[in-house]
């Protein structure tokens, strides 16, 4: 099994390949946006043994605006969170998996799970708080073995 660690660090580096977007492993202090950062939500053994199967859900954060008002932030946000162009985190994130080889970003028995595709949201108020920026988060589920 990838650790979480290292679940956290092949998406992180695979923000990296999005232009203009600064990556970052956690929540970065004192950074400018646009940036972007994976924060794990939880995980859940769906197997039991030493290779079970594990799930790993996790949020991408993209933040793009020093405010929190939308006006400042709002078109570049859709250029990061749309499932298309140069600037799409999705897609990077996407194409981070190497299905015949069953990796992720580099992590054997590792993958995005194709089954449950990220969904997009508007972070809420209280998280647009405690960032003091605005911006949104996918979902992201990953899945592996041991």
């Amino acid at each position: 099994m990838a650790s979480l660690l290292k679940i956290v660090d092949a998406i992180t580096g695979r923000l990296a390949v999005v232009d203009e977007l600064r990556e970052f492993a956690e929540p970065p202090q004192g950074a400018l946006p646009p940036l972007a950062f994976p924060i794990v939500q939880g995980w859940e053994a769906l197997a039991m043994g030493k290779t079970g199967l594990i799930q790993v859900d996790l949020e991408v954060v993209i933040l793009t605006s020093e405010t929190v008002r939308p006006q400042d932030g709002y078109r570049n946000l859709l250029r990061f969170v749309d499932h298309t162009g140069p600037a799409s985190v999705f897609l990077a994130l996407w194409d981070g998996n190497d299905t015949p080889a069953g990796t992720f970003g580099g992590l054997a028995d590792t993958q995005l799970d194709t089954s449950s595709p990220g969904s997009f949201r508007v972070l809420g108020v209280e998280e647009m708080d405690a960032y003091q920026m605005y911006g949104g988060a996918i979902a992201v589920r990953v899945l592996t073995r041991g």
